[in-house]
């Protein structure tokens, strides 16, 4: 999934990938909550902060490369 340096756990920052139908930026900060089926899968529970709010999704996927909408990424570096 990730290299060592990489591992989703509680209280990292990530970006969530909007839905098509979401207008706005392309993804969405988020806090991670929860891993979910060990740290390798990529799984986890996402506080989201979205312009009107802040929102929970839970057992939302990795995907780093494709950003399907609905995942999540680890932000880009600048």
């Amino acid at each position: 999934m990730t290299d060592a340096r990489e591992r989703p756990s509680v209280g990292r920052m990530v970006h969530l990938q909007v839905e098509d139908w979401e207008v706005g930026a392309p993804c969405h900060a988020a806090i991670i909550t929860m891993t979910r089926d060990g740290l390798a899968s990529g799984w986890v529970d996402l506080t989201v902060f979205r312009p009107d709010g802040v929102t929970h999704r839970g057992h939302v996927r990795y995907d780093q490369f494709e950003r399907t909408p609905g995942t999540w990424h680890w932000p880009e570096r600048v």
